[in-house]
Parts: structure tokens; C-alpha cells; sequence
């Protein structure tokens, strides 16, 4: 472990016992901090507002970076493996319970951190951007008004959104993704695509080999773009907006529009009054 800005000791604490010890660090209003430690096998972030990046890389310690801090204290510990960077009020389990204490709220801090790739990472926040990248083992991503961005995560990744925007590029991994009315683009392969919101618009351009895709929305309109040389299995359901699959005449909804036959994806879409669109690359 190598602390860059230890002027004042007093923030640094250790515990250890027979099988381990556990590190902590404070982080104040108006400091800023590097620390570089390693064995990081799981990291947790919770944080209320400003700006969050993980990214993973091909070695094997990992830098954490604390700046811009706000109103409370960044409170960082590593026990066990498990790196814990928090805002005491806004731990990672809570970042998604409540939209109450969004507005109005300035405590923010800028946290960015360089992992080994195969690290676990679950990140939440109420109002911070996120950036999730070049992982491994997956991704859980919880905001209630952040702009999420995740790029080339491998595994299961978790999303959810109240307002805030979701991109999701150079996919390829299973992908859960639920917003309210933050938009949702996808864009890369999947074998498991499961997307819910209520009035957020959602664009999938997909390449290569998905096998099962499900989007459901009560007013976003939804378009999905698959490979031409994919069979392809749809079956897309709204109440009252337009559907249209492939090259066939858009159909008003009140109705169910389906493909049969063979196919290497399966496709299924239902909307109250969005839109509905099923194209080719």
C-alpha cells in the first residue's frame, strides 16, 4: 500500500488480526488523495453527486484517486479483499431506496479508480456520472439521476436508473437494465438482454450471436437492430402504438405481431403506447 498524500497521518487506520488486516482511510472536504494498494478482489462505491470511474487493466494493484470533495468525508477501507469507498450518508445499499434526498443535495466528490479486470464492482449513487470499464467479472450499476456508462464489461451486468441516461457499449455478457424514464443504448452482443422502463426511449444495435431479448415500456418507443443473416423468432405487443417488424407494413397497436419459424434469437417487446420496431443492420 503506498499513500501519495499522507501529510496527516491521523486518517490512516489498520486493524489486524491472525488472518488479515483492515485498512481504512478519510478523505475531508477540500483534500484530495491517491492511494495504490493490491489484492482487490471486490469493490463498492457508493457516493451522493460528482463523478465515478472504474476502469480495469492487466495488473494487479489497484489506484484509487479522491478529489473534489464536498460537505462530507470519503471514507475508504480494504478488509478482506473488499474495497469500500463511501460517503458515510450514501453507502452503495441505500443508493437506490429513495429519490428524496437528490434535490437540493451538494455533497459530491470525484472518485476514479484503476483495477484489475477480474475485480467484482458495484457501484451506487443518487446524482454522480458513472463510467464502468474494461471489467471482467460483470457489473452492478445503481443511480437515481446519474448518467450511467458502461463500455466493454464481460459477464452479468446490472443497471438500474431513475432518470438518468444508460449507454451501454461493446457489450458481451448478459445485460438486466430497468430505468424510469432515462434513455437506454445498447450496442454489442449478448446472449441475455432483459431491458424494462416506463418512458424512456431504448435503442439495441446488436451484432453477432444474441439468443433471448425482452423489452418492455409503457410510453418509450423501442427499436432493436439485429445482424440480417440472424433467424430471428419476434413477438411484439402494445396497446396503442405502431409496430413494425423488419421490412413488413407497420401495424397499430391492439393487436400482436409475430414471425414463425427457425430461429437463432428470440425477440419479445410490449409497450402500452410506445412504438415498437424490430430492424436489420
Amino acid at each position: 500500500m503506498n499513500d501519495t498524500n499522507a501529510d496527516d497521518k491521523s486518517d490512516f487506520s489498520s486493524q489486524s488480526d491472525a488472518d488479515y488486516t483492515v485498512q481504512a482511510w478519510r478523505v475531508a472536504p477540500g483534500s484530495s488523495r491517491t492511494i495504490d494498494m493490491t489484492e482487490v478482489r471486490e469493490l463498492h462505491i457508493g457516493l451522493m453527486g460528482g463523478q465515478v470511474s472504474v476502469v480495469g487493466h492487466d495488473g494487479d494493484d489497484t489506484r484509487i484517486e479522491v478529489d473534489g470533495v464536498v460537505h462530507e468525508n470519503v471514507d475508504i477501507s480494504l478488509d478482506d479483499g473488499l474495497l469500500n469507498i463511501n460517503q458515510p450518508k450514501m453507502q452503495f445499499s441505500r443508493a437506490f431506496d429513495s429519490l428524496k434526498s437528490v434535490f437540493g443535495s451538494s455533497t459530491k466528490a470525484s472518485v476514479h479508480v484503476l483495477t484489475p479486470r477480474g475485480t467484482k464492482v458495484k457501484v451506487g449513487t443518487k446524482t454522480a456520472e458513472v463510467l464502468v470499464s474494461d471489467l471482467t467479472a460483470g457489473a452492478t450499476v445503481n443511480s437515481a439521476t446519474g448518467e450511467i456508462q458502461v463500455n466493454g464489461v464481460t459477464g452479468r451486468i446490472d443497471i438500474n436508473s431513475a432518470s438518468g441516461r444508460v449507454d451501454v457499449f461493446d457489450l458481451d455478457g448478459r445485460l438486466e437494465a430497468r430505468t424510469v424514464s432515462g434513455e437506454v443504448t445498447v450496442m454489442g452482443s449478448s446472449d441475455e438482454i432483459g431491458v424494462d422502463t416506463v418512458s424512456a426511449d431504448v435503442l439495441l444495435d446488436l451484432s453477432g450471436h444474441t439468443s433471448s431479448i425482452s423489452i418492455n415500456s409503457v410510453s418509450g418507443n423501442v427499436t432493436a437492430r439485429l445482424d440480417a443473416d440472424l433467424g430471428v423468432a419476434a413477438r411484439l405487443r402494445s396497446v396503442s402504438g405502431w409496430m413494425r417488424l423488419f421490412d413488413g407494413q407497420a401495424v397499430k397497436g391492439g393487436q400482436t405481431v409475430e414471425t414463425e419459424g427457425e430461429a437463432t434469437v428470440r425477440i419479445t417487446s410490449s409497450s402500452v403506447s410506445g412504438d415498437l420496431t424490430v430492424m436489420h443492420r
